[in-house]
C-alpha cells in the first residue's frame, strides 16, 4: 500500500497550523514547509496529479451531494482520489466522505 497526498491536502497542511485563527500556537511558515518536506521525504510517499477529468467528476459529486461552504473541498479531494485510482481514504473527517461512490473511508 502506498501513502499518497494531493497538492490540496499539502496546502491544508500548511494553511491550518500557520493560521492563528485556527490554532492557539501557530507554526511559522518555515516550520510548516519543513513539516511538509519531512512527510514527502518518507519512502513510498507520492503526490497525486490532478487529472484533467477531476472538474467533471467533482461537478458530478456536487450534483449527487449538494454541499455548502468548505465541504466543497472534500468533494474536490474525493474526485481527485478516485480519478487517480485511489479507493481508500484515511481521515478524521469520515462523515464528509461516507457514501461517496468508489471510495472506502476509515479513521486512523
Amino acid at each position: 500500500m502506498k501513502l499518497c497526498f494531493t497538492s490540496q491536502v499539502l496546502a491544508e497542511l500548511f494553511s491550518i497550523p500557520t493560521n492563528p485563527k485556527r490554532v492557539s500556537d501557530p507554526r511559522t511558515p518555515e516550520e510548516a514547509v519543513a513539516a511538509i518536506e519531512a512527510i514527502l521525504a518518507i519512502p513510498g510517499v507520492a503526490v497525486l496529479a490532478v487529472p484533467s477529468d477531476v472538474t467533471s467528476r467533482w461537478l458530478g459529486l456536487l450534483r449527487q451531494r449538494p454541499v455548502r461552504g468548505g465541504a466543497v473541498f472534500d468533494l474536490q479531494l474525493a474526485a481527485t482520489l478516485v480519478a487517480n485510482g485511489v479507493r481508500r481514504l484515511c481521515t478524521y473527517n469520515r462523515e464528509e466522505f461516507e457514501g461517496l461512490p468508489d471510495l472506502k473511508v476509515f479513521r486512523p
